[in-house]
């Protein structure tokens, strides 16, 4: 009876070994950004419809100026 071998062994690659550390600390700084309350009004306002929003006497290009406020600059 053959025994076969079901055990992969993963390389990485010394550019993706480098870049781990810039990735995690990138992944950590969008999760921040995420949990912040002016980014989900954001995500809010942009998942309403042209009419809700008109309703709300907003326009589309008014999202990031009305969920960020003062902190927006162009």
């Amino acid at each position: 009876m053959a025994h076969t071998a079901t055990q992969a062994v993963h390389h990485r690659s010394l550019a993706s070994t480098l870049a781990a550390p810039f990735v995690t600390f990138g992944n950590w700084l969008i999760a921040i950004g995420e949990k912040d309350s002016r980014y989900r009004r954001a995500q809010f306002l942009a998942s309403l419809t042209d009419e809700q929003l008109a309703v709300r006497g907003l326009k589309r290009e008014d999202i990031a100026r009305e969920a960020f406020g003062a902190s927006f600059h162009v």
